[in-house]
């Protein structure tokens, strides 16, 4: 399996930005890896998770990560009764996948089997991060563990990507937990970054796209 690894932020439905900053993907030679929240605050939610899901079907070693937004959408779908989400976000994201014609509830099926991390021997990947408390990534507390913490991070020994916290000038490095924040809040009018990772010289390179327009609704 390839080592080199190419990790994208948080989408947030940002589509076409997303569509550019694959073309600095090289698939013979990297791995696909995304650190989750695909869906929510941008135009295309439901657009940007098929066309996620088909590279995924198109390359059958790219990894998709759960975010805080796929698992607050399962939580809702299955449970009910999430405000937060559904007021915040969720009911645009609902309508648009009604515009669209995808089916959420498939989709819900697919967030619900996503893993929380990918790890190899120099980088370990998740949405928020590996929270420095104990048992992190245990049943009951794995949510605020890697996908909400916004504490400090565990150091690992190796390299944490990770996204969730917007950053306009991100990526942002934080060396007590050797980690890379790479949310460089796209969804927001900043950029969607990826870092890229070179397993024979062991460092990252990262690349970014300003957000495209069409992507951004008027009220953000």
């Amino acid at each position: 399996m390839n080592k080199n690894l190419f990790i994208v932020g948080d989408v947030h439905g940002c589509l076409h930005t997303l569509q550019a900053l694959l073309n600095h993907w090289d698939p013979s030679i990297q791995r696909l890896i995304f650190v989750g929240d695909l869906i929510d605050r941008g135009n295309y939610s439901p657009e940007t998770v098929a066309f996620v899901r088909n590279l995924q079907i198109e390359n059958p070693s790219c990894i998709v990560l759960m975010g805080n937004h796929e698992y607050e959408a399962a939580k809702q779908m299955q449970e009910g009764g999430n405000k937060y989400w559904f007021h915040s976000m969720g009911k645009e994201t609902i309508l648009q996948y009604e515009r669209s014609g995808f089916s959420l509830a498939n989709d819900v099926e697919w967030f619900r089997k996503l893993p929380l991390f990918f790890e190899q021997e120099h980088v370990f990947v998740s949405h928020a991060g590996l929270c420095n408390v104990s048992n992190a990534l245990e049943k009951d507390n794995f949510e605020y563990g890697i996908l909400w913490t916004r504490k400090a991070l565990k150091n690992l020994g190796k390299f944490q990507i990770h996204g969730h916290t917007p950053f306009k000038d991100g990526p942002i490095f934080t060396v007590e937990s050797k980690s890379w924040n790479i949310d460089s809040a796209c969804v927001y009018g900043g950029k969607l970054s990826a870092a890229l990772w070179d397993d024979a010289n062991m460092k990252f390179t990262f690349v970014s796209e300003s957000v495209h327009l069409a992507d951004l609704p008027k009220s953000l």
